[in-house]
């Protein structure tokens, strides 16, 4: 989908989430046939439960689910996927960042969330994840 592409470029530049209003606006379509669209798209990628249970049982699908991060980690911007191996997986706090970086903990954060929803966008475009502008219609800003 259009929109789905707008989403994924405002999240590469580093900026927030596109809101329901402002994809509609931007597609020349009301909310509710973007909220339609997101609908549409998410129930084809609707599994039955016995489906998810599967999957949940298979190493195999845990092993894909690595690759997937794996290969989502690598299109990160490179200081984007540092600041989220030192804080999720090497345990160092925000304010120990910081404190070594001399960037500030907002800002540090700021890119921890970011970089979080990029991983999150992708997922939901990969069918990982439902879609968040699906789920919700959020406020134009």
């Amino acid at each position: 989908m259009k929109g789905q592409a707008m989403q994924q470029e405002q999240m590469q530049r580093g900026g927030p989430a596109l809101s329901d209003a402002r994809l509609a606006d931007a597609l020349n379509i009301t909310i509710q046939r973007w909220q339609e669209a997101c609908s549409s798209q998410q129930a084809q990628r609707m599994v039955p439960i016995s489906a998810i249970h599967e999957q949940a049982t298979n190493p195999v699908n845990d092993d894909l689910e690595d690759r997937w991060l794996d290969r989502g980690l690598a299109l990160l911007k490179p200081q984007q996927r540092q600041l989220l191996q030192r804080h999720f997986i090497e345990g160092d706090s925000v304010r120990r960042i910081a404190s070594a970086t001399g960037v500030p903990q907002h800002q540090l954060r700021k890119s921890i969330r970011n970089a979080i929803e990029l991983l999150q966008h992708w997922a939901e475009q990969d069918g990982l994840l439902p879609l968040r502008s699906c789920r919700q219609a959020t406020a134009s800003p």
